[in-house]
């Protein structure tokens, strides 16, 4: 009975000194505030012909093709945003009118290496020749074409009038959007 008096005063004790020496001994401390931090996303801005969204000019307004020949074209690319593009590719190519016509329009699409705005041996070929109405096309990678912020690159296409063409396309049209887009 003793022991248990003597082990719950001293279990008692040990209490109150906890109690005391946890109040008894102050810590200093210290706050700090790091404000005003802000984030701003970059841009990445496709334009053709200098224009961004769907908003450019056609590089093709053709009347009276005939089989066998070819038209080229140039697209001046640009970068207008703060975020350089690692790939460019096309999409879609949206297609209306002939359909039979669409399968005998070939685009050519090539880095115009010497700015001639011809489809020529100096320029290295990205895709095609391919008909206009072919899915290879939906979300093709150009390869090696990139637009660094603030870049540009042209672009020279070629459409061209399949020989092997027959009389039943005579009179007939077709039109076609080129449908491209820069990644970062």
């Amino acid at each position: 009975m003793i022991n248990r008096k003597i082990l719950v005063s001293g279990i008692s004790i040990l209490s109150a000194l906890a109690l005391m020496g946890g109040t008894a001994f102050a810590l200093f401390t210290s706050a700090a505030s790091n404000n005003g931090n802000t984030f701003g996303a970059g841009t990445l801005v496709l334009n053709i012909k200098g224009v961004p969204g769907s908003a450019s000019t056609p590089v093709y307004t053709i009347t009276n093709g005939t089989p066998g020949t070819f038209t080229d074209a140039t697209m001046d690319l640009s970068n207008t945003g703060s975020i350089g593009a690692s790939s460019v590719q096309v999409t879609s190519i949206g297609v209306g009118g002939n359909a039979t016509l669409q399968g005998k329009l070939l685009l050519t699409i090539a880095i115009d290496n010497n700015n001639n705005g011809v489809l020529d041996g100096g320029d290295a070929i990205l895709g095609g020749p391919t008909a206009i109405n072919d899915s290879g096309w939906t979300n093709f990678t150009l390869p090696g074409l990139t637009l660094p912020a603030l870049g540009t690159a042209q672009i020279v296409t070629r459409l061209s009038f399949d020989s092997s063409a027959d009389d039943s396309l005579q009179g007939q049209s077709a039109n076609f959007n080129i449908n491209l887009q820069a990644n970062q």
